[in-house]
């Protein structure tokens, strides 16, 4: 398959932020860092499926039995030949969503596909724009278990537009830490259910902008600032979590 990363190559040379946009001490860290795609995440979707024991996955045994990049997982869930709930499995896989202690959520928001399968139709097969597409989930039918983190990947991947960007906990805690201010709010770590629709349009916006100076596309800077965890994480990561206590918190009722 194509890499995405490829296709969607660095949009402008680099140029130094504004003074007033973004904490100095944070955005030279950020900016002094190269860009290296992520490769291939998560876990092989045949394996996610395995492990959290989900039945009546469309076409289970065509799932792929290795981990995908992000290109692999945006091809599949645009084609629609394949069925939304087999892209589904794959960008969840990718996500590693359910293999913590989030296992019960992950089962709960495959209970409830029947409610899923139209949401994702509509997002793959109708031209949305960031407020209509993330209004699908918070405004519409709920899927348990299912919060902004994981929804957000599933507008980044099924959506007409390449600029719906994913919303989790480390590419959130980047933007507030650049921003100085708990622009998107973190609730346990992660942006509640009920975060509006214009917040996440104001992240998108302010990724673009990253992106602008970073000399990067939309799509790359998101995935900067996700960097990567694990027994070693990536500079970025370990910059925020060596700093992320100063970002604060806030959240909505």
């Amino acid at each position: 398959m194509t890499s995405m990363n490829r296709l969607a190559g660095p949009l402008s040379t680099i140029h130094a932020a504004p003074n007033s946009a973004w904490v100095p001490e944070h955005w030279n860290v950020l900016q002094g860092l190269p860009y290296t795609a992520a490769g291939a995440v998560g876990i092989a979707p045949s394996d996610w499926v395995e492990r959290l024991q989900l039945v009546a996955v469309p076409d289970a045994n065509q799932l792929p039995k290795s981990p995908l990049d992000r290109a692999d997982v945006r091809q599949i869930c645009r084609d629609t030949n394949k069925p939304v709930l087999f892209g589904y499995a794959c960008a969840m896989a990718w996500g590693g969503q359910g293999l913590g202690p989030t296992r019960p959520h992950a089962q709960s928001a495959w209970a409830a596909h029947a409610d899923l399968k139209p949401i994702l139709e509509q997002l793959r097969n109708h031209s949305l724009n960031r407020i209509q597409a993330y209004d699908l989930f918070l405004n519409g039918t709920r899927i348990p278990g299912l919060g902004p983190s994981f929804w957000t990947k599933l507008l980044f991947f099924f959506a007409e537009r390449a600029d719906l960007y994913v919303m989790d906990q480390w590419v959130a805690k980047s933007v507030n830490l650049l921003v100085g201010r708990p622009l998107v709010p973190l609730v346990g770590d992660c942006p509640p259910r009920n975060t509006p629709s214009a917040v996440y349009n104001t992240y998108c916006e302010e990724i673009d902008r990253i992106a602008k100076h970073l000399g990067l596309s939309g799509s790359q800077a998101e995935e900067k600032m996700m960097s990567h965890g694990g027994h070693k994480p990536g500079a970025w990561r370990s910059h925020v979590l060596q700093n992320e206590p100063k970002i604060g918190t806030q959240h909505y009722s």
